[in-house]
């Protein structure tokens, strides 16, 4: 299956602002690594997972760029190319198969067709059928969505450790933790 929005097909077929945002994840995953003390191997742990997966899915919406058609009642997925010629617009059906091109426009009568977009490739997917046999959702993921939330969670784990051990206790006065402020 593939996605060319983000979570649950938000943003359906905005790729270059995808790939911005990607980039600018980048950058501040990467200060944030830069800034942060040696010894904090969480955090380092939780960018390296944000940054794999950030990655990986930005290498996706970069490299597959694939033409959404609806054709007999259905969508699919092709992928453009010209023919060895340079006369005709050749569609194979995504993924790719080998043989003949599904279809073949014209070069002039190719602005039919849709601009491709990039799309992450989602392969690991989780039933949720309920009751009667019915699916409630359609959780469909890969690994890189898997290294971002697992990444996220890291560091939202890290901050609430960190925000806990930053309280006073019980009777404890600011003064009587003063040496313990800015350690750490």
């Amino acid at each position: 299956m593939v996605n060319d929005g983000a979570l649950f097909g938000i943003g359906s077929g905005q790729t270059t602002l995808f790939l911005l945002a990607s980039a600018l994840a980048l950058v501040l995953v990467i200060y944030m690594f830069a800034g942060s003390p040696a010894r904090s191997w969480v955090l380092h742990l939780g960018l390296a997972a944000i940054l794999a997966g950030a990655v990986g899915n930005m290498y996706d919406r970069a490299f597959v760029r694939l033409i959404k058609w609806r054709h007999d009642s259905s969508v699919r997925y092709y992928v453009k190319s010209l023919s060895p010629d340079g006369q005709r617009v050749q569609l194979h059906e995504y993924p790719s198969r080998p043989g003949p091109p599904q279809y073949e426009l014209p070069v002039a009568a190719a602005n039919v067709l849709p601009t491709p977009a990039g799309h992450v490739r989602d392969f690991i997917k989780i039933s949720t059928r309920i009751f009667g046999g019915r699916e409630l959702w359609p959780w469909v993921f890969n690994v890189a969505d898997m290294l971002l939330v697992g990444g996220v969670g890291l560091l939202a784990v890290r901050l609430w450790f960190e925000r806990e051990a930053g309280k006073p206790r019980c009777g404890q006065t600011d003064a009587s933790r003063g040496a313990n402020v800015g350690s750490g």
